[in-house]
């Protein structure tokens, strides 16, 4: 391999290739989302359904108000899914955001 290759795919490695510590951070992190979705889920499994509608259905606030039969207006009141979330995703959102 040329000199010129050998850098591009040291390059392409840095960039492509996950580190062995990302690697180890990932599975952390994907931990840690488990525990805390589990324990929103025990806590709030109405909220928790609201959440995963909009994250893995993609359904917009109108679609939800008409499943829960609520006001598409009232967002703050009648949704209140998010708020409930950030108290039990907080020990992810930390690791994942905030830690170095």
């Amino acid at each position: 391999m040329t000199p010129e290759a050998q850098a591009r795919v040291a390059e392409l490695s840095l960039e492509q290739v996950p580190a062995a510590e990302d690697a180890v951070k990932q599975r952390q992190l994907a931990a840690c989302f488990e525990r805390c979705w589990n324990k929103f889920i025990e806590a709030s499994p109405e909220h928790a359904l609201v959440i995963s509608w909009i994250a893995e259905d993609r359904l917009s606030h109108e679609q939800i108000a008409a499943l829960l039969g609520a006001h598409p207006g009232r967002r703050a009141s009648s949704f209140p899914s998010a708020a409930s979330a950030r108290l039990y995703l907080a020990g992810w959102y930390a690791l994942a955001f905030l830690e170095g």
